[in-house]
Formats: C-alpha cells, sequence, structure tokens
C-alpha cells in the first residue's frame, strides 16, 4: 500500500463516523444528500493535503482568498463517538526548515584471535557497538543546509571504557553554488580516499592500516566542496585544527591546510567506470597523537605518540568498476619533522593497499580481498606491516541491512607469525 493510498484510507477513517451520523439523521431530501457528500469530499482534500504537507515536514499555511473547507453539518446528539485511529508520528521542523530528516546508522561488532595488527594488540576477545549515529539533518530554501550527528558508540577501535555519546559530524553548509560549497563544523581533511569513504559503504569491515596511521580524523574547521563539468570533475580544500579529533581546543594558532581533485577518468559499458584522485596536506603541530611512529615528546621518557613538529604529505587513490567486479588501491606518503628529533630528524613513511570485491549473487553475496603495507619509517628495516584480508558480504537490504564477516591475516613486527582476527559485523541503516 503506497502513501497516497494510506492518507486516503486514514482520511475516510476519520470522516465515517459524520457521514454515518447524517445518514442516521431526519430523512434528508436529495438536495441534503448531494450536500453532504460534497461537504464530505471538500473535507477529505483538505485532510489529505494536511497531512500530505505533515509528512513532509512542515505544517501548510493559509493560503490567501482561499475560503476553509466548509464544516461538516452538526449532527444529532445520539450520534455514537468517532472511532480512534492511530496515526503515525510525524517529525515536524521547529523552525523554518524547508526539510527535516532524521536517520543514522548502528554497526554492532564481535571480533576474536590475535592481535592482528598494532591496532588490536593487547584487545581481547570482545562485542561492542563500533558505531552507533543518530543524525538531524535539514535544509532552508535560503541556500543553507545543516547536519548534527552524534556517536553513542565505541567510535574507536582501541579498548575504552564509559563510552557516552560524543559529537561527531556538526556542519553548517551554504549551498548557493554546485562549483563553490561552503561549509564550516567538524570536518574530514580532504586528504586520504579511504578516511573519506562512508563507514556504511566501504566491502570491508575496517580501513586499512595505512589510512588510519597517516591520515587524520574528522576536526573542526573550514571547508570549500565543488563540482565541475556535470560533475565529472570535483574537489575539496579544507583548513582544520590538525589534531586530529573532534574538540575545540586547537593545540596551536595554525591549521592543517588539505586539498584534494578527483575526477572520472572514463565511463563506458565496455570499459567500466574509472575514477581517480590525488590529494596533498600540510601541517605544523604543538600537540597530535599519532600512534606507531616512536614519537616522543618528553626525550628519555616511553613513547608517547605525540608528534610536535612539521608534516607534509601526498597521496592518490582509483577505484575501477565492470559489472560485478570492484577493484580500487590507495597510496600514501607523509614526511615529519619532529622539534626534537625522536626518533629522528626526519623521515618518511608510507602505506598503500589494494582491495578487489566481486559479487557472487546478484544484490545478495560479495567477496573481498584486501592487500596491504604500511612501513612507518622508510629508513628502517624491518618495521613494516604486511596484512591480508579475506571477507563475505551478505547484503540482505543493500547497505541498509548487511552483515560482514573478515579475516585478517596479519603479519606485524613485533606480534607472533600469522596473528590472525577475525571480525563480523551487522549494520543497519535507517
Amino acid at each position: 500500500m503506497n502513501k497516497r493510498t494510506r492518507l486516503l484510507t486514514l482520511c475516510a477513517a476519520f470522516l465515517m463516523p459524520a457521514i454515518c451520523a447524517t445518514t442516521l439523521a431526519a430523512t434528508p431530501t436529495v438536495e441534503e444528500r448531494l450536500q453532504a457528500l460534497e461537504t464530505g469530499y471538500a473535507e477529505l482534500k483538505a485532510e489529505n493535503a494536511r497531512l500530505r504537507e505533515l509528512l513532509a515536514g512542515k505544517t501548510p499555511p493559509a493560503t490567501p482568498g482561499v475560503p476553509a473547507a466548509p464544516a461538516v453539518p452538526a449532527v444529532a446528539a445520539a450520534t455514537p463517538a468517532p472511532v480512534a485511529v492511530n496515526v503515525p508520528a510525524t517529525v515536524v521542523a521547529a523552525g523554518k526548515e524547508a526539510k527535516l530528516t532524521l536517520g543514522g546508522f548502528i554497526q554492532g561488532q564481535y571480533e576474536s584471535g590475535a592481535a592482528g595488527d598494532s591496532r588490536f594488540a593487547g584487545v581481547d576477545d570482545r562485542f561492542y557497538f563500533r558505531r552507533a549515529r543518530l543524525s538531524v539533518t535539514g535544509k532552508f530554501t535560503e541556500n543553507f543546509d545543516f547536519r548534527v550527528e552524534a556517536d553513542f558508540g565505541a567510535n574507536s577501535l582501541g579498548a575504552s571504557t564509559g563510552i557516552r555519546a560524543s559529537a561527531n559530524e556538526i556542519y553548517v553548509n551554504w549551498n548557493r553554488y554546485p562549483a563553490a560549497n561552503v561549509r564550516v563544523g567538524y570536518l574530514k581533511p580532504a586528504f586520504g580516499g579511504d578516511q573519506l569513504w562512508s563507514d556504511t559503504t566501504t566491502y570491508t569491515i575496517e580501513r586499512p592500516l595505512a589510512s588510519d596511521r597517516i591520515a587524520d580524523g574528522r576536526q573542526p574547521g573550514l571547508g570549500v566542496y565543488g563540482s565541475l563539468f556535470g560533475k565529472r570533475i570535483g574537489y575539496l580544500v579544507t583548513a582544520g585544527h590538525g589534531n586530529g579529533s573532534s574538540s575545540s581546543q586547537n593545540d596551536d594558532d595554525r591549521f592543517l591546510g588539505a586539498a584534494r581533485l578527483y575526477g572520472t577518468l572514463f565511463d563506458s559499458p565496455t570499459a567500466g567506470r574509472l575514477v581517480g584522485a590525488i590529494n596533498a596536506m600540510h601541517s605544523t603541530d604543538a600537540a597530535v597523537a599519532k600512534p606507531g611512529f616512536g614519537f616522543d615528546s618528553v626525550a628519555g621518557g616511553a613513547a608517547d605518540s605525540i608528534f610536535r613538529g612539521k608534516r607534509e604529505g601526498w597521496g592518490a587513490d582509483a577505484q575501477w568498476s565492470l559489472g560485478a567486479l570492484h577493484v580500487g588501491g590507495e597510496l600514501l606518503r607523509e614526511r615529519f619533522e619532529p622539534e626534537n628529533a625522536l626518533p629522528s630528524r626526519a623521515f618518511d613513511t608510507q602505506g598503500w593497499q589494494l582491495t578487489a570485491a566481486y559479487t557472487v549473487v546478484p544484490r545478495r553475496l560479495q567477496a573481498v580481498l584486501r592487500r596491504e603495507v604500511f612501513d612507518p619509517n622508510l629508513d628502517v628495516a624491518g618495521d613494516s606491516t604486511g596484512n591480508w584480508l579475506a571477507g563475505l558480504n551478505y547484503l540482505i537490504k543493500g547497505d541498509d541491512i548487511k552483515l560482514m564477516v573478515n579475516y585478517l591475516f596479519g603479519d606485524a613486527p613485533g606480534l607472533p607469525d600469522d596473528s590472525g582476527r577475525l571480525f563480523a559485523r551487522v549494520q543497519l541503516v535507517y
């Protein structure tokens, strides 16, 4: 039953008592019967229009010069009371928004086995909510839109306690020109294709190690986004705090600047579709957490992963799809120059990944295979991590309802050989 049919049925249920009451009154004339039918029809149209506007998220204003629908004639006192009808709750904008939407998603997760790589060192078998987000988005006719999103899950790979709701993505966006949207809020820097990929549409449960280590997370900042030539080319330019967290505190008076350019290289039924991107970043930091590189903010102390100094990075990524096959990859490289020369005066880090996904059963089952390598310091031998990941995705309702199983074959320094870890996830987007 579609929305229109439901609305008509609901309105008819509201009007039925009145129509029945009119029939039970004194025997009407033909003119009175016609008047009752016209009245009922007018009332039905008015109620239908009102419910349509409510479902669209707004209450319709009165139309100047148009009289209200005529009232239903009074009925006899003996008329039975109308039967109560349950009406679905409707979200109505409290302000002047033209559109208001409530949504989010849940990712329940299970993990078992060894560490896999350094991100899971010391983490035991566990059940937890990787992400549990609730968002409100809205749009104004004056070329503004907004989003407010909170996360009630762990929102982190590390083991944590005292989980509570925290701000995730919050922004106000001016969208007057498709070639130049201006956005302010908690934004991801324009660096790293895997980091910018939506959490709900990734082929694997977790992102590659290099993406988590080299790229930065969401942070307060300003961004300009745009697309050109029928959306064949797009760009992102961002400036953020640089300390990689959704915090109102900046670690210094400087910002992390990043820029990304992407586009469709070709798109045809026979050759498939290829999308490519390049990006770069620069930041001078006073205190930013960058684990996995051996940074030590206090000489002679234990490594605390706090970096202070200058860093610059660049990267490239591409995605190719043809029928049931999808292949994608990314290369990231970054140069660190710590102020205290720990672990060295300057060094380069690099990581890459290559992922292939194949739809075995159309719109139902996907098989995934990923190879990834992360080298935290190209000047040091034997410190790189090389992982294989294999997985299956069962799509119950596309990405809205899906089950995912991954197994990470880890090969990381300091961990036992074949340090494998099993991941399982259920995802619901609402």
